[in-house]
């Protein structure tokens, strides 16, 4: 690259970080928001209590699949198998939503929740699904399956790493790149206690061996650019650092932090292992990674703005105070180098649970959940996009009405509180991105929870 070259990208990148940070508009006719459609589990009364949370999403041929811990830390049924999975399609061609009944599973099992989905690039329109499973034994593995787009449900080889204790926080994504070498392989990422947060390649026939990010448990997210290069981003204890792959998840590069801080929220003693947000809601940094059409590698987390890495600073109050907002990186020159800024501009309130997707037309769009009063009683749905044509657009509420908080926990008298959950979806479309988030809005605050899909459409 001549040195001219390098000084207009070195530019072009500090425009786009100024940018971010401080939120310019780009005008609010550049995003237009679908219906709002509400995603129930059928059958399921306030006795089952169903409280959805956590939920992927992703866009086929076939429809938008949603995928969603259902029956999630209910107060009301101590005995209930915790986050079993739900997953539904609503179709491409209209008409309600239908619900995945297949389920090949060995006696004793069952779906356990943290589901995830990526395109199946060995079949056009099918999804494969991830999600936690409880083993016959009582430990907690990981499983992988193809979706058809008629609902059938198949298995694909055990995934899990011999001599792990425990699984949790699976993301998947599918390589479709036309100029990647790699094409047709799928990633998954997750944190495999006893090994350390793993990330195994899938050819369409076999898992190829594991590869171990770090030692501890990251809370991981995965995405692959258009040349076939792949990127692992996780959590460490004083912020979000990201891992390259340039040969097909093999191997990856040295660990480079990209954003520094804390988890969003406050210390709370009531919810001792995260920091809380509102009613008992835990949220974590919520890292997540996207790369863009140009091949731009974006990193997205929530982080609280404590000024000590690692360290909470305790607030009063039951459920009030504490900071959080949605920081962003990018890169366009393979993750050498990164720029950083703030994804809107400061607005007060906690924000949490990113999600972050490519648009067609260049850049990413992303959503997060943001409270909504002071007493952080209630939050709502938000939505921005940033990259070519849209500088930084305009924050765009996705909710039309606002949650209120839910007061459940993550199993009967545990103090590890959990609410809606730790993440929110996110996924590209034809036209845009569609967004999936829970919800308490119209059904019973502090009882009952739905999902909602929506599709944002971008020019």
């Amino acid at each position: 690259m001549t040195p001219r070259r390098v000084l207009l990208g070195a530019l072009a990148l500090a425009m786009a970080c100024t940018g971010l940070a401080t939120g310019a508009s780009a005008g609010s006719s550049s995003v237009r928001l679908g219906p709002e459609i509400r995603v129930k589990t059928p059958g399921v009364g306030l006795t089952g209590c169903p409280l959805e949370g956590e939920p992927s999403t992703l866009v086929t041929s076939a429809g938008t699949w949603v995928a969603y811990n259902d029956d999630q830390g209910c107060p009301l049924n101590p005995v209930a198998h915790l986050h079993l999975t739900t997953v539904q399609l609503l179709p491409a061609h209209g008409g309600p939503a239908r619900l995945v009944t297949s389920t090949p599973l060995v006696e004793g099992e069952y779906f356990s929740g943290d589901p995830a989905l990526a395109a199946d690039p060995q079949h056009p329109g099918f999804a494969l699904f991830a999600t936690l499973l409880g083993e016959p034994d009582g430990r907690l593995g990981v499983g992988v399956f193809r979706i058809s787009p008629s609902l059938v449900m198949t298995r694909l080889p055990n995934v899990e790493i011999p001599g792990t204790t425990l699984d949790d926080k699976e993301f998947l994504t599918s390589d479709t790149g036309r100029h990647s070498r790699f094409r047709g392989r799928s990633y998954l990422v997750w944190d495999a206690i006893g090994f350390g947060t793993a990330i195994r390649a899938f050819d369409g026939h076999r898992w190829h061996p594991p590869v171990r990010l770090q030692t501890a448990s990251g809370f991981p997210d995965i995405a692959v650019g258009p040349d076939g290069t792949v990127a692992a981003v996780y959590e460490t204890g004083t912020g979000v650092a990201v891992r390259v792959s340039h040969d097909g998840g093999a191997t990856f590069s040295a660990e480079r932090v990209v954003l520094e801080g804390n988890d969003p929220g406050r210390s709370d003693p009531s919810c001792p292992l995260r920091g809380t947000i509102g009613q008992r809601q835990r949220a974590s940094k919520s890292v997540r990674v996207a790369f863009d059409a140009r091949g731009g590698l974006h990193v997205v987390a929530a982080l609280g703005a404590v000024p000590v890495p690692g360290v909470y600073v305790p607030t009063p109050g039951a459920a009030t105070g504490g900071t959080g907002v949605i920081r962003h990186a990018v890169s366009y020159d393979r993750g050498r180098t990164f720029a950083t800024g703030a994804v809107s501009a400061p607005t007060g309130s906690v924000q949490w649970a990113p999600a972050i997707a490519a648009l067609p037309s260049g850049g990413v769009a992303i959503a997060w959940l943001e409270t909504s009063d002071l007493a952080q009683s209630s939050y709502d749905a938000h939505l921005t996009v940033l990259g070519a044509g849209v500088k930084a657009a305009t924050v765009v509420r996705l909710s039309s009405h606002t949650s209120g908080f839910l007061d459940a926990t993550e199993a009967f008298g545990n103090a590890n509180c959990y609410g809606v959950g730790d993440y929110i979806g996110l996924t590209p479309t034809s036209r845009g991105v569609t967004a999936v988030w829970p919800t308490t809005a119209g059904t019973t605050p502090g009882v009952d929870s739905d999902v909602l899909v929506r599709s944002a459409f971008v020019r």
